[in-house]
C-alpha cells in the first residue's frame, strides 16, 4: 500500500516536472521570435538583464539557506535536497557564464542574458516553493505522518518488542528458575521507541516546537496525529495470538508517551492555551463513535485516565470548566456501556461489569479533590452524578456499579461532614452528607421497585450505616420517602455503632469503626454487613 502511494506521488510530481519544462521551452522560443523582432532595443537592456540574471540567483540561494536557518521550523528540514541543490549550482553557474561570453564575443551576450532569465527564474522559485514547503508544519504533517506510515513503523517497533519478549522469557526461564514460591513477572517494556528515526520522538519535537511559536493550530494537528498513532498502537493485529506481550509493549510505550506530553505541557503552559487544547480534544475523543462503542478498550482508558489526571490540576486551580465537562463524560460512559452489555449476550459480561465501575470510583476521587479544594458546587454535582448513575445502574440490575455508586456516596457524605462542608446553594441549607444520603435513597427506590438482586439491597443498607455510623435497617414502606424507611438499631436504649471488620489468614485481622466520624478510612463495599473470613491457606502438598 505504501509503495502504490509512493508510486503514484512519483508519477504526479513527474507529470508536474514535465509541464513546467514544456512552459520553459515555449518562453525560450518566444524570446528567440522576440529577439529578431527588437533586436537594437535587446542591446539597450542588456546591462539589466545581467543584472536581473544576478539578483534571481542571489535571492534564490539566500531564500535556501537563510530561510531555512531562520524558520520557526527549523527542525523540518534536515538537509538541502537533491533537486534544491541542482537549482542552487544552476543559478551559480549560468549567470556566472555571462560575464564569460561577454568576453570571448560580446555581440552574443545580450542573447543569452535573455535566454538564461527563464531558467534562472525557473529554478530560484522552484527552490523558493520547495524550500516553504519543506518548512510548512503542515504540509509535514499530511506528508510525514500518514496512516500508512504509522503502521510500517509500528512493525519495526513490534520487531524490536519481540527481541525484548525474548530477553525477558530468558531472564524469568535462566536467573528465576530457582525462585519458590515464584512472584508473577509482568512484561514491561525497557525502550520508548525506535533507536533511529523514531515517529514518537519526532511527534513530540514538532509539538514542542509548535508550543514554542505558539501555533495551536499546528499543536492541534500534531496531538490528533499522536493519538492517531497510539489508537493504532493499541488496535494492531500484528504478530500471532499468543504473541500479546509484544503488543502490549506497543500500547504502554503509547502510555507513557501521552502521560509525558499532558504532563510537561500543563506543568510548562503559562498561559494555559495548549493545556485546554489537550483537554479539548481529549473530550472530543472520548466522545467519538470509536470510545463510546467500545469504552472498555485500552485506548479508552488511555483517555480517561489522562483526563482525570487533567480535571484534578483544574480542580486545584478552582476552575471547574474541564472538569464538569469530564464529570459528565464518565457518567455518560458508564450509562451507556451498562446498558449495551446487559442488551449483549458477551462472554465477558461479568468482568465488563465489573470494570464499568471504575467510572463511578473516578467520580469519586474527582469529588475528594473537589472536597480538598472546598469546591461545593463541583461536589454536589459529583453526589448528583453518582445518583443518577446509581438509579439507572440499579434499574439494570447491574450490581456492580450501584455498589460503586453507593460506596462512593458513603465515603463523600462522611468526608463533607468531616470537613464541615454545606451545600454551595444559599436558598439549600441541607448539608452534603445528607445530600448524599438522599441520593442512596433515590438509588433504593429504584432498587425496591425493581425487586433488585439481594446484593444491590445488602449496599444500601451498608452505605446508610456507614454514612449514618450506626448500624441501619431498610423498610421499604408503600407511600413513604426513603429517609422513613431507615430505621437506626438499638440495644440497652443506646445506638448500636456500625464496625466492619475483615477477619485473615492466621487470625490476623481487621476492622473499621464508622461511629468515629473522624475516622475516614476507605473500604470496599460488598453489599455484606458485619465480619468477613479468609479461608487458612492450603499447604502444599
Amino acid at each position: 500500500m505504501t509503495n502504490t502511494i509512493h508510486n503514484i506521488d512519483k508519477t504526479y510530481f513527474l507529470k508536474k516536472n514535465i509541464l513546467l519544462i514544456l512552459f520553459l521551452i515555449v518562453v525560450e522560443f518566444s524570446l528567440v521570435f522576440f529577439r529578431e523582432s527588437y533586436y537594437q532595443n535587446l542591446k539597450e537592456i542588456s546591462s539589466w538583464l545581467f543584472a536581473i540574471n544576478f539578483s534571481f540567483a542571489v535571492f534564490s540561494i539566500n531564500f535556501t539557506f537563510f530561510g531555512t536557518e531562520f524558520s520557526k521550523y527549523r527542525i523540518l528540514k534536515n538537509d538541502i535536497k537533491p533537486r534544491q541543490w541542482f537549482n542552487i549550482w544552476l543559478c551559480l553557474v549560468l549567470p556566472l557564464l555571462l560575464p564569460v561570453i561577454y568576453l570571448v564575443n560580446v555581440k552574443y551576450f545580450h542573447f543569452f542574458s535573455l535566454w538564461l532569465l527563464p531558467v534562472v527564474l525557473f529554478s530560484s522559485l522552484d527552490n523558493a516553493w520547495r524550500t516553504w514547503k519543506e518548512l510548512n508544519p503542515r504540509e509535514y504533517i499530511a506528508k510525514s505522518f500518514s496512516s500508512e506510515i504509522f503502521s510500517s513503523y509500528l512493525q519495526r517497533l513490534f520487531t524490536q518488542m519481540e527481541i525484548e519478549v525474548k530477553e525477558f522469557e530468558s531472564y524469568i526461564k535462566n536467573e528465576r528458575s530457582d525462585a519458590s514460591p515464584f512472584s508473577t513477572f509482568r512484561f514491561s517494556p525497557t525502550s520508548i521507541g525506535l533507536k533511529n528515526e523514531d515517529i514518537w520522538d519526532k511527534l513530540i519535537e514538532l509539538l514542542n516546537t509548535a508550543r514554542t511559536n505558539q501555533d495551536h493550530i499546528t499543536f492541534t494537528k500534531t496531538f490528533n496525529k499522536i493519538l492517531e498513532l497510539a489508537e493504532l498502537s493499541f488496535n494492531t493485529k500484528l504478530g500471532s495470538n499468543d504473541q500479546y506481550n509484544e503488543r502490549a509493549g506497543l500500547g504502554t510505550i503509547s502510555r507513557k508517551r501521552i502521560q509525558s506530553i499532558v504532563i510537561s505541557t500543563y506543568k510548562d503552559d503559562s498561559g494555559g492555551m495548549f493545556t485546554e487544547v489537550i483537554s479539548t480534544v481529549l473530550i472530543k475523543e472520548m466522545m467519538s463513535d470509536k470510545c463510546r462503542a467500545n469504552p472498555l478498550s485500552d485506548y479508552s482508558s488511555l483517555i480517561s485516565s489522562n483526563l482525570f489526571w487533567l480535571s484534578s490540576r483544574y480542580l486545584e486551580d478552582h476552575s471547574e470548566s474541564l472538569p464538569l465537562n469530564v464529570l459528565r463524560c464518565f457518567h455518560s460512559f458508564a450509562e451507556l456501556s451498562i446498558k449495551k452489555i446487559k442488551e449483549g449476550n458477551s462472554d465477558m459480561a461479568v468482568v465488563d461489569e465489573h470494570n464499568i465501575s471504575s467510572y463511578a470510583l473516578y467520580i469519586k476521587s474527582l469529588c475528594q479533590k473537589a472536597i480538598e479544594v472546598r469546591e461545593e458546587h463541583y461536589i454536589y454535582r459529583c453526589i448528583e452524578a453518582l445518583g443518577f448513575l446509581g438509579c439507572n445502574s440499579a434499574k439494570q440490575d447491574s450490581a456492580p456499579t450501584t455498589l460503586a455508586c453507593l460506596e462512593s456516596l458513603a465515603q463523600i457524605g462522611r468526608e463533607t461532614r468531616a470537613n464541615s462542608l454545606n451545600c454551595f446553594d444559599r436558598k439549600c441549607i441541607i448539608p452534603f452528607h445528607s445530600h448524599a444520603e438522599e441520593n442512596i435513597g433515590h438509588i433504593a427506590t429504584w432498587a425496591v421497585g425493581k425487586n433488585s438482586n439481594p446484593t444491590i439491597f445488602g449496599g444500601i443498607i451498608q452505605a446508610v450505616s456507614r454514612l449514618r455510623g450506626v448500624v441501619c435497617k431498610v423498610d421499604p414502606k408503600k407511600g413513604g420517602n426513603p429517609v422513613f424507611w431507615i430505621s437506626e438499631e438499638v440495644k440497652d436504649d443506646k445506638k448500636v455503632p456500625h464496625i466492619e471488620s475483615l477477619g485473615g489468614m492466621y487470625g490476623y485481622s481487621g476492622k473499621i469503626d464508622y461511629s468515629d466520624l473522624n475516622n475516614l478510612a476507605e473500604y470496599k463495599l460488598e453489599g455484606f454487613m458485619g465480619e468477613k473470613f479468609y479461608s487458612t491457606p492450603v499447604p502444599i502438598s
